[in-house]
């Protein structure tokens, strides 16, 4: 069966000339799964990947790429992750104990496509670069309800995602219920080009990347602007009414999230989740002011990582919980991000809001784990002029993925296997007969 990629070349036919008339290039990929388990370890090569065709073998030890010296996973994938396909790559690796070299050109990854879908990959100018965004839609003429999806804090690309990936079954859902859905990449992530990295992006910095994709959707000949939908996991139900945006959306639905103060919850995650999590009870009382001073210190006083290092408890803290290590990152974020997200009102923006809410909250999350936000959220529309739906879904956690509440979440948290083969799709199924129902 024929499978559609609508690419920018047949927009600027349906849409005029515009910024969305400019072509990015696709980014390349390797293919080969790295690890640190000895320096850059070359633990899989995908087969047909650009990795086999040079020469790569399971076992080799990454040493360079391109003349620049990598000590792990990490920095290899940083220095491909500016590479574009059809670039050329030049390798010094260890095989065997030896020293060895290959050289070659990089191909692209595989663009997304389905039999019952039309994919469009688009992309829209932010600061001196470009970010990429990708729509899928039914087959069909016509306009369609369309979701604005936005996903958690973690910098990873949503573009080929692949089949098993929660987001992607997730979305494909509505796409075959006849909703399109709009994906955008976070800045530096996927084909996006000339822009800040998500990893220094600040909240503001990643606000507007969102808030400039949604403000596009008129474009699209396909989207029904009198029916487009927010739809926000994570972190992405912080961000969905604190978007500022040209088209009022007819609902947002959000699963998983923070509705209170992230002081609040940061501190309410030491007691409830690290219980859940397994921690003795004493241990943690002893611990609580401690904890409780760190992040009074970092998201109130807005601290540095370097200022809170000097407590030694504090760097323990740092270090334990943050998986931090130098003057910036924490979990994978500028710290800055963290401590701005104190100062969002998210009470007061979605007091603003006066459209439709789906507010869902899982029974076996243990990462957003409080039911109370979830229902003060549709408390709090339902005192304005608008109307929320609570729903508490059991037997799902934070990932979508099927557990018997918060302590098996736990035990399954670490377990591939388990988590791709156990989907719930009870998410899904909520939005899908929440969209439907709206007149």
């Amino acid at each position: 069966m024929k499978k559609t990629i609508l690419c920018i070349a047949l927009l600027t036919i349906a849409f005029g000339e515009s910024i969305f008339s400019q072509q990015i290039g696709r980014r390349a990929r390797l293919g080969a799964l790295l690890t640190d388990s000895i320096g850059c370890y070359v633990k899989t090569v995908v087969q047909g990947s650009s990795a086999e065709k040079i020469g790569l073998r399971d076992g080799d030890v990454l040493l360079s790429i391109n003349s620049k010296a990598i000590s792990n996973h990490i920095e290899a994938i940083s220095l491909l992750s500016k590479m574009r396909e059809g670039d050329s790559i030049f390798i010094e690796f260890s095989r065997d104990n030896k020293g060895k070299s290959i050289s070659g050109k990089l191909g692209g990854v595989p663009y997304d496509s389905y039999d019952f879908a039309d994919v469009v990959y688009d992309s829209f100018v932010y600061q001196e670069g470009f970010i990429r965004n990708i729509l899928i839609k039914p087959k069909g003429e016509g306009r369609f309800p369309t979701l604005f999806f936005i996903p958690g804090y973690t910098c990873s690309s949503i573009d080929n995602m692949g089949e098993d990936h929660p987001y992607e079954k997730f979305i494909l859902e509505l796409v075959k219920n006849g909703i399109a859905v709009c994906k955008t990449e976070k800045p530096g992530m996927g084909d996006c080009v000339g822009t800040v990295s998500c990893e220094d992006a600040d909240l503001y910095q990643e606000l507007a990347v969102f808030q400039e994709s949604y403000n596009q959707l008129h474009i699209y000949d396909f989207v029904d602007t009198n029916s487009i939908y927010i739809f926000g996991h994570s972190m992405g139900g912080v961000y969905a009414p604190l978007l500022d945006v040209n088209i009022q959306p007819k609902g947002i639905a959000v699963f998983g999230t923070v509705v209170r103060s992230w002081f609040e919850y940061f501190i309410e995650q030491m007691r409830v989740q690290r219980f859940i999590m397994g921690e003795d009870y004493l241990l943690n009382d002893s611990l609580f002011n401690t904890r409780a001073s760190f992040y009074y210190n970092f998201m109130v006083e807005k601290k540095s990582p370097d200022e809170l290092r000097k407590n030694s408890n504090f760097a323990q803290i740092l270090t334990q919980h943050w998986n931090n290590s130098d003057s910036i990152y924490m979990s994978g974020r500028n710290y800055k991000f963290w401590q701005q997200l104190q100062d969002a009102n998210i009470i007061m923006a979605w007091s603003k809001y006066g459209g439709e809410v789906l507010s869902m909250w899982g029974q076996g999350d243990f990462i957003a784990f409080s039911e109370y936000d979830h229902r003060l959220l549709a408390q709090i529309i339902n005192n304005n002029p608008g109307k929320a739906n609570f729903i508490s879904i059991p037997d799902i956690d934070h990932g979508f993925v099927r557990v018997n509440g918060m302590e098996d979440a736990v035990s399954k948290f670490r377990d591939y296997k388990y988590r791709l083969e156990n989907y719930n799709s009870d998410v899904a199924k909520n939005v899908i007969k929440w969209i439907k129902d709206r007149p």
